[in-house]
């Protein structure tokens, strides 16, 4: 992992992650048919930046794995993108976009999945004055996270079954909730 800051306006990390045993013990240690696509290597490539501008911040994030779980062929790509701006300093607006595919193995249909985010964080600490990346950590220790979330997608049938990944919200959803950080 790689990280590079240029003062709070500008912080990128990389990452790279490669796991053998993936597949679990199961996998690593049988011979049976049933786990020869659980033993694959599973590795995953990670690009985030962060901006933080005063009252506004932004993030974006792209993410690629390969070999989920061991499984052969199951492999995800997610990008984010995030907006966030603090209107007074217990208030805090936001915007978050997230697209993906997955597909569990070469001859699997791939699922596309897009949840858009539109809410707002409301901050139970102590209200802070400043902006800094410092300050906006003290304020997340506690707070109630409001948003409604606009889902698109396809490749899933209604069988849950045969959904092919992505974690995420298939279906539009309002969802309330407390957050504590510690």
């Amino acid at each position: 992992r790689t990280m590079f800051d240029y003062t709070e306006a500008f912080h990128i990390e990389t990452s790279y992650a490669v796991s053998q045993n993936a597949g679990g013990l199961d996998a690593v240690e049988a011979k049976e048919a049933e786990f020869k696509d659980k033993n694959e290597d599973y590795n995953n490539i990670n690009v985030g930046i962060d901006s933080n501008l005063g009252a506004l911040s932004l993030k974006a994030e792209y993410f690629i794995a390969s070999n989920i779980s061991g499984m052969k062929d199951y492999d995800e790509t997610v990008a984010t993108a995030t907006a966030a701006y603090f209107v007074m300093p217990s208030l805090e607006l936001v915007t978050k976009y997230m697209s993906g595919t997955a597909q569990k193995n070469a001859t699997a249909t791939e699922t596309k999945l897009t949840n858009a985010y539109i809410g707002f964080n409301y901050f139970l600490s102590s209200p802070h004055s400043g902006f800094s990346r410092k300050a906006k950590r003290t304020r997340n220790q506690h707070k109630v996270v409001f948003n409604y979330i606009v889902a698109s997608g396809t490749g899933a049938t209604e069988e849950a079954e045969k959904w092919t990944g992505l974690g995420g919200y298939r279906d539009n959803a309002f969802i309330t909730q407390y957050q504590f950080k510690f």
